[in-house]
């Protein structure tokens, strides 16, 4: 489904990719409703690299301390 919606092969569907993608696999959506799904997988990810970075961070502190990589 992915690639089917990724024309340029970029490894990312932008807005337009997916607003001509999603009609062509049955799924009858509004440009307001694709914007949303957008912006709903920007926070989803942002939400995830927050996550990672916070479960992360405490050892980058610890190598910090103890003076960085060697």
């Amino acid at each position: 489904m992915f690639k089917s919606m990724d024309i340029d092969n970029s490894g990312t569907i932008t807005f337009e990719e997916l607003k001509a993608g999603l009609p062509k696999l049955g799924t009858k959506v509004s440009e307001s409703e694709v914007r949303q799904l957008m912006e709903a997988v920007y926070l989803w990810e942002f939400s995830i690299l927050q996550l990672w970075y916070h479960r992360l961070e405490p050892t980058y502190s610890y190598i910090k301390q103890l003076g960085g990589w060697d």
